[in-house]
């Protein structure tokens, strides 16, 4: 007997099947379809073996798109003069600097000072027609896939709706990410939410992280990253105190940076980095150096679930020797966010009893700092232990930093 005897007889036996059972057949051909829209594309170990990889072969690094949200047109939340995009792209470029040092990763960034990077924007213009039928045969699979209840559909966290210009911009950029075959997406934003006065700093506070629902191609990889992220992130910054970001990494289905419609392969992250309003950002000073921890502690996550340790136990952009001959009550300013984060390496801030949502690394001199002084003084035999930073209290915190 030959092969095609073999292939008849098997021809014959799945019709046997097919008509012995023909609901079962369709249900299990329905089940495969959803599983291979939904085939998993980024998960731990695809990003270890991207990093490994880059380890064996030069021309293939770590490809990484950080996403600055918003732009001059639709500037996102605005608090007292200060642009969400102006910030976003800030940190967006702090943290591009941090990842093209360590040399295995290659970095785009989708947005500059000048406007939009032309190659993503060249791109979108030429491939506009591409990125249309893409969006809209993704639509349809998720569709058909829901009204056959192969896919469920889960509630999300309203945010502001995006333009038709801004999300054909996000979905192009989704389709750009895969056709180069970036490993992870970064989208940069800060928070806010809707209140009766705008010009007064609202009630909420924190870090959140977002994430693809469980169910989509690229939940795995962007879980594995978020929760190293997100570890790193809460050793300096409160957890968003906002009740439906109570989980802290959040996934959201409908979200469009991160997948909406299974439209995106690469580990991908909506970083929410805290409140616009929140004090660390109103002064200039103290939100650039905010701006270099926030981008340090995303790199030491990044480069951590990869496998790489970061240089220094502690990993802080603001640990250093204290030059300041003395820091006294309401002074602001880098160097009081120096003297925060010094005690916080000892385990000495917030203070006693106390949490970041109540004494933020705000760089501001107030009743948290003064207590945490008071609290280092009393345990090093500083006298009198009156809170303030003085000389001795200086001299003798450089001295421990230095053990």
């Amino acid at each position: 007997m030959n092969k095609f005897f073999y292939s008849g007889a098997f021809a014959i036996f799945v019709l046997v099947l097919f008509l012995a059972n023909e609901t079962k057949v369709f249900s299990n051909m329905r089940t495969f379809v959803g599983s291979v829209f939904f085939m998993d594309s980024s998960t731990e170990r695809t990003l270890k073996d991207a990093y490994t990889t880059s380890l064996l072969d030069d021309q293939r690094p770590v490809k990484i798109l950080i996403v600055p949200g918003h732009d001059d047109k639709y500037f996102g939340a605005q608090f007292r003069g200060l642009r969400e995009a102006n910030i976003n792209l800030e940190l967006a470029e702090k943290l591009a600097k941090l990842f093209r040092a360590q040399g295995r990763f290659s970095v785009t960034v989708t947005r500059t000072q000048e406007g939009y990077n032309p190659v993503i924007s060249d791109f979108l213009e030429r491939e506009e027609s591409a990125i249309l039928a893409f969006v809209k045969q993704k639509k349809e699979t998720m569709g058909s896939l829901i009204d056959r209840r192969i896919v469920g559909t889960v509630d999300s966290i309203e945010h502001v709706f995006a333009p038709g210009d801004t999300a054909f911009h996000l979905y192009g950029i989704n389709y750009f990410a895969n056709k180069n075959s970036f490993d992870i997406v970064l989208h940069i934003h800060f928070n806010d939410y809707p209140r009766e006065d705008f010009r007064v700093a609202g009630k909420y506070k924190g870090v959140a992280i977002y994430i693809p629902e469980s169910q989509y191609s690229n939940f795995y990889g962007s879980r594995a990253l978020a929760e190293k992220i997100f570890e790193r992130l809460l050793k300096f910054y409160p957890q968003s105190s906002f009740q439906r970001e109570a989980e802290g990494i959040i996934p959201s289905q409908d979200l469009i940076a991160i997948g909406a419609y299974n439209t995106l392969d690469s580990a991908a992250l909506l970083l929410e980095y805290g409140y616009l309003y929140e004090p660390q950002f109103q002064n200039e000073e103290i939100r650039d150096k905010t701006l270099d921890e926030l981008a340090l502690q995303t790199y030491i996550g990044t480069i951590n679930l990869l496998g790489i340790s970061y240089k220094t136990k502690f990993g802080s952009a603001n640990l250093g020797r204290l030059d300041s001959p003395s820091l006294e009550y309401k002074e602001a300013g880098a160097d009081v966010l120096k003297l925060q984060t010094a005690l916080l390496s000892l385990n000495m801030y917030p203070p006693k009893g106390k949490t970041f949502l109540e004494c933020p690394l705000s760089g501001i001199f107030f009743r948290c700092t003064k207590q945490s002084v008071l609290e280092f003084q009393v345990k090093y035999g500083i006298s009198p232990a009156l809170g303030y930073a003085g000389p001795i209290t200086i001299k003798k915190l450089n001295a421990v930093l230095a053990e």
